[in-house]
Parts: structure tokens; sequence; C-alpha cells
């Protein structure tokens, strides 16, 4: 399960000065499908991608202003992360199209 704190450390880059910002893993709301629920997950756990939900990652990333580097996994750890590979590929996609300066890496 993913703490989601990728989206504090994301919304902080891009509403501070910071000196660099590494993402690990996330966010990766600009594609997750929060208004599905995902079979498995507890009620609190969707609670929160909901609320998280209403955090435009595609603005925030465009705010950053400092050297940026988000690292993402190439492979689900279990069943429950499978909807997340797609998410986290379409996010590379659009960091490629629409902010080529965050360098992307891809964890195997």
């Amino acid at each position: 399960m993913h703490s989601l704190g990728g989206y504090l450390g994301l919304r902080f880059a891009a509403t501070r000065t910071c000196a660099g910002w590494i993402g690990l893993d996330g966010p990766f709301g600009l594609a997750y499908p929060w208004k599905q629920d995902a079979p498995g997950l507890p009620e609190p756990a969707l609670q929160i991608a909901r609320e998280i939900h209403a955090i435009h990652v595609a603005s925030d990333f465009a705010a950053v202003s400092c050297p940026a580097m988000l690292m993402l996994c190439a492979t689900a750890a279990n069943s429950l992360e499978e909807p997340m590979v797609t998410a986290r590929r379409e996010l590379a996609e659009h960091i490629a199209r629409c902010h080529s300066e965050i360098r992307i890496e891809w964890i195997q």
C-alpha cells in the first residue's frame, strides 16, 4: 500500500521554494482511476484517495520550479497494484510530453 506522501511532497515543491524534489512512485493520481473502488482496498484508504483526488496533480507539476525527478516502479508488487502500472505509465507519458525538464527513472 502506498503512503500517498508523494502528493504532499509535490504540493510542497509546487507552492514553496525548494532545492529539489524527488518523487518515489508517486503521485500517480493524474491517471489512477480514483472514482473506481478497487476490490480489496479498505474503506479508509478509499476515502483518503478520494480526498487526494481533489489535489490537481497536473497543475502542481506545472508549478514546480526546482530540479525534479520522479522514480516509478515498472511492475506491480501485488494484484491490488495492477491498475497502478498503467497509471504510472500514463503519468510518465504526461510528464515527458508536458514537463520534459522533470527526469523520469523506472525501477525494476
